[in-house]
């Protein structure tokens, strides 16, 4: 698995009209190649139009061409992301080699509430299928390449 960025084929902008592309794309077209040529799951963000709004959509593209999305549900309202990007709303559960991987992007970090484990089932075998998912993963950058969210975080863990 290789994780890409937030935007990582632009760096972070708040030019969503000049910089979007749609899913057929020459950015998802080369996560698409990418993949495929090096078998390996590829993920991150990128700004995708679709029917006039513009999303912060996470790819997760696997190495047979299917691909999952996720559209970044928080935006950084006092930097003006909620006036140039519409919400997502539902997140994405992605499965690699039996993990359950549950992707957000950059400032959804700062509501856990979106990230919380649910049940996901009543009817579970073992302790380790009671979850929803067993790894959560934020792809992040910032204005000028800042990873002030990460940075805030590793202090945290460490």
């Amino acid at each position: 698995m290789v994780i890409l960025p937030e935007m990582f084929n632009t760096g972070f902008s708040m030019n969503p009209k000049k910089l979007s592309e749609t899913m057929e794309g020459v950015s998802v077209q080369w996560m698409k190649k990418i993949s495929r040529q090096k078998n390996i799951i590829l993920t991150g963000s990128l700004i995708i139009e679709e029917e006039g709004n513009y999303f912060n959509r996470l790819v997760w593209m696997l190495p047979n061409g299917q691909y999952g999305v996720y559209d970044k549900r928080h935006r950084f309202g006092y930097g003006g992301e909620d006036e140039q990007f519409a919400a997502g709303g539902k997140r994405l559960i992605a499965s690699a080699k039996g993990w359950r991987i549950n992707l957000q992007v950059c400032y959804d970090l700062r509501f856990p509430v979106w990230a919380r484990q649910q049940l996901a089932t009543s009817d579970f075998t073992e302790a380790s299928d009671a979850f929803e998912y067993d790894l959560l993963v934020y792809v992040a950058t910032g204005p000028k390449g800042e990873y002030m969210h990460g940075r805030h975080c590793y202090r945290l863990v460490l």
